[in-house]
């Protein structure tokens, strides 16, 4: 596994484009279904998901209990955003288990797709965090990348949710969720 960092991004790339078409194309059409990835550059990066029937179905149990933490909560149909690494996204494009060492939760992220789920991952960069999780359900963030984002990350993608829920993917392999933020005000003295 890489370490986690932020990439340039490109002054060119037009983030609201990105979010619209990858999510459009992770969302399917004519039965296959795509976790899309936002490359630094604008460039979308387009990771193939099973069927239902051929995937793993302990991976699709323990995505389920993911995003339904109390149970019974519908997990097919949300959108979701995915915060990861992608610095060398493009060079990696053609192979899963090189993808799999920037994007430690790739397999959660197809799970989530295989069950019927839009699923578009990026950096997360300040320019573009607020349009990667305006009008998503829940947000997955990659621990890694957490000390590279803006300090109120959490605060953004809480407020702007549909469903308030994030979850922190460990690069240990265990989930947690955030799901309070405490904003704390600057002294007088330090405004």
């Amino acid at each position: 596994m890489l370490p986690a960092r932020m990439p340039q991004v490109s002054p060119n790339r037009d983030v609201a484009r990105c979010f619209a078409e990858a999510r459009r194309i992770s969302a399917g059409w004519n039965g296959l279904r795509w976790v899309v990835i936002i490359a630094p550059d604008g460039s979308l990066i387009k990771v193939p998901v099973p069927p239902p029937d051929e995937a793993d179905r302990s991976l699709l149990r323990d995505v389920r209990a993911a995003l339904s933490p109390e149970g019974g909560e519908v997990v097919t149909g949300l959108a979701i955003t995915s915060i990861n690494s992608t610095a060398g996204i493009q060079k990696r494009a053609r192979s899963f288990f090189q993808i799999l060492e920037l994007v430690p939760n790739l397999s959660h992220l197809v799970g989530a797709a295989c069950l019927g789920n839009t699923v578009v991952a990026f950096e997360g960069h300040a320019d573009a965090f607020p349009a990667g999780v305006t009008d998503t359900d829940v947000l997955i963030v990659d621990d890694g990348m957490v000390p590279f984002l803006q300090p109120d990350w959490a605060a953004i993608a809480l407020k702007e949710l549909r469903h308030p829920r994030i979850l922190q993917f460990g690069r240990d392999g265990r989930l947690s969720y955030v799901s309070r933020v405490v904003e704390v005000e600057a002294p007088d003295e330090l405004k």
